[in-house]
């Protein structure tokens, strides 16, 4: 008896034992394990944009930009005829270096990712080179750079039809960054001119054109505008501080041996630039009509 007495108390004593262990609760949850998330990079890119091109006559450059979704207040093609090789990191702002940009985006509200797209006209033959830029969260975003061969600004001259691409700021005009007070023709010659108004060195940021029958007010600084004439003997195009008489350069269009200033003597039209008029008509014979 006394053996069983002592199993029984031994069996008590071990369920008793068990019942005071304790066991960690289950995880009802399950294990979550922290994960890092990664922010969306920047991108920018050319998406297209030609391998040639003619001075005096605009193309298009379309680029991308990528990344989180927000605004902007600037991106742009910078460009130049000389080279700025090398890698341009998020430390350097604008210009880096260019001379010249498209001002389509250049200030405002822009949402990204988006595509962008911009033309310009080059002033002179030889090489064009450009980057397209973006600035995110003060950080800046460049493209490699990228070159397009612009051919010769002057066409077709056999047949009395001639092209010039003319930059011209409050100083006078230009012609492949050479100061020039006049091109040559002959009579009956079909002349297209395009004056691009350089950004800089331009007191109101803009300039008035009129001379040979044509006008052109308010071309804003990195504009252009396109002038159309039929050359009916020598004449001057001048420029002018915007809405006024105050004459910054003269233009001679230049027929033979004629020399010095002149006025009126073409037919044409104005118009087919950024800014200017469109298909306006004038006759000349002394002055311009306006």
């Amino acid at each position: 008896m006394r053996k069983i007495y002592y199993v029984l108390i031994l069996l008590v004593g071990i369920v008793f034992a068990s019942g005071c262990v304790q066991y960690p609760p289950a995880n009802r949850t399950g294990n979550v394990t922290p994960t890092n998330q990664t922010q969306e990079n920047v991108t920018i890119s050319i998406v297209s944009a030609p391998a040639n091109s003619t001075a005096g006559m605009p193309f298009a450059i379309t680029w991308s930009v990528g990344g989180p979704g927000k605004t902007i207040s600037h991106t742009a093609i910078h460009y130049d005829y000389v080279p700025h090789p090398g890698t341009l990191g998020e430390d350097v702002g604008p210009p880096g270096g260019y001379a010249y940009l498209t001002p389509d985006f250049a200030s405002g509200t822009f949402y990204i990712p988006n595509t962008f797209t911009a033309n310009i006209t080059p002033t002179q033959a030889g090489t064009l080179y450009y980057r397209a830029h973006v600035i995110v969260d003060g950080s800046n975003y460049w493209t490699n750079e990228r070159t397009i061969n612009v051919a010769s600004n002057v066409t077709n001259i056999t047949t009395g039809q001639k092209s010039f691409a003319i930059d011209a700021d409050d100083n006078g005009f230009y012609m492949n960054n050479v100061s020039v007070s006049s091109i040559p023709a002959n009579i009956s010659d079909m002349i297209t001119l395009t004056f691009n108004v350089r950004p800089a060195n331009v007191y109101y940021r803009a300039l008035d054109f009129r001379g040979c029958g044509q006008e052109a007010d308010g071309v804003a600084t990195g504009n252009s505008t396109i002038m159309r004439l039929t050359v009916n003997g020598a004449c001057n195009i001048t420029s002018y501080w915007p809405a006024s008489n105050v004459t910054r350069a003269a233009l001679l269009i230049s027929v033979g041996n004629v020399t010095g200033n002149v006025s009126g003597n073409a037919t044409g039209q104005t118009g087919g630039g950024t800014t200017g008029g469109g298909g306006y008509s004038y006759s000349g014979n002394g002055g311009y009509y306006y």
